[in-house]
């Protein structure tokens, strides 16, 4: 959908392209272009221009994607009809699937065409849509919000990536219960095992997205204080995440932030790692900490540190207190409370038979609840099951 396939390699994956996102926007926007040729669509799909398209359309943000958003939502009755017969006549002749899986919520305008063209159940998994579609501008957020609660009938199934997430929507969606599962995320814990432990300062760590909503900031500023009080002796702080170029003043801010702190020396900030870098940082730190507290849908990070035997201290908000409970792997604090995180932060970092113990529970409930495999398997599970009852 939208762009050319890759992996982590960057390698082009060889698949069927559709909804192109040059042609997608095209057909928005002029009538004319929902009437050409196929050959001429081909044109703009080409991977070379998706590609250069991408790289400088910087098309992330919620509030310059609400007209795009609401049409995508609108499916078939929206300007991107030409795209959904495509799509039908391919999953009908070519593909003919038992079960169609939608990666996200704001594919669902695709769930009418789907089921008409294949019959097959189609499934849609909840992950995170409600802080984009809050953040469209008016009339778009309320629109796109309405179209989506009438297509819940086309669909056959929601799997939540948590409770919390899936009872969110549930709501405002109004999706039946019945038709309301969740599977938690899983990841590869491949290359988490045998890293050798090294003496070190006692360090916390923040991987996420380098952006405000995260609560970067707000760990910053818990670190300065604790330095300050100097309670933690030797305390390091250590930054690593994707950047987005919507915050570049926020990250250029924060840096200002660190070095005025006086303790530039003790912090390092690594932008944009690779997974093998990221495999280390988790090892490298005693604690993972990140302050997100407008709701989190799940949280990657949080197995991934645990992965690697690195327990986490999280606000009581989103996702964060179901998955400390289901893992026993770290420490929910009170986000109202000001002090709060320092003061938890200093009782973890200073008690390392604690951290030991919470870290060795992590690292086997990650193994044993919330890898790929494990995933993969609930999921199987649940399009068997859908399959056999059409």
């Amino acid at each position: 959908m939208y762009l050319p396939l890759q992996g982590e390699t960057d390698e082009q994956a060889e698949t069927e392209l559709f909804f192109g996102g040059i042609n997608s926007y095209l057909q928005m926007k002029s009538s004319l272009f929902r009437h050409t040729p196929r050959f001429i669509d081909k044109i703009f799909d080409s991977e070379g221009l998706l590609k250069k398209a991408a790289r400088h359309a910087h098309m992330t943000s919620a509030a310059d994607l609400g007209e795009m958003t609401r049409a995508m939502i609108k499916g078939e009755h929206g300007p991107q009809q030409k795209e959904h017969e495509r799509l039908g006549e391919f999953l009908s002749e070519t593909l003919r699937p038992d079960v169609v899986f939608l990666s996200n919520a704001l594919l669902c305008g695709c769930a009418p065409t789907v089921r008409r063209a294949t019959g097959a159940p189609v499934v849609c998994v909840l992950n995170g849509e409600d802080k984009f579609l809050d953040g469209l501008p008016l009339p778009y957020r309320d629109e796109s919000w309405a179209l989506l609660r009438e297509l819940v009938d086309d669909l056959d199934m929601f799997v939540g990536v948590s409770r919390y997430y899936a009872d969110v929507m549930n709501k405002r969606l109004e999706i039946p219960a019945e038709k309301s599962v969740v599977i938690h995320n899983g990841i590869d814990i491949s290359g988490y095992e045998n890293f050798e432990q090294h003496e070190r300062a006692p360090t916390v760590g923040f991987l996420s997205q380098l952006i405000a909503a995260k609560g970067v900031e707000t760990l910053i500023d818990a670190f300065v204080e604790m330095k300050r009080s100097d309670t933690v002796p030797g305390l390091r702080l250590s930054i690593a995440g994707s950047t987005v170029p919507d915050e570049t003043e926020f990250l250029e801010a924060m840096e200002i932030k660190i070095s005025r702190s006086g303790f530039r020396k003790d912090v390092e900030l690594r932008k944009d790692i690779s997974r093998d870098e990221k495999i280390r940082f988790m090892h490298s730190i005693d604690v993972l900490c990140v302050p997100a507290t407008y709701g989190e849908s799940f949280g990657l990070y949080v197995i991934e540190a645990m992965a690697a035997g690195t327990p986490v201290l999280l606000p009581r908000a989103g996702a964060f207190p179901e998955l400390v409970e289901a893992t026993g792997g770290g420490v929910i604090y009170d986000h109202e409370d000001g002090g709060a995180l320092a003061r938890e932060l200093r009782t973890l970092l200073n008690d390392t038979e604690r951290r030991r113990a919470l870290g060795k529970k992590a690292k086997q409930s990650v193994a044993e609840s919330f890898t790929a495999e494990v995933m993969a398997k609930a999921y199987a599970s649940l399009f068997e099951d859908l399959a056999l009852a059409t």
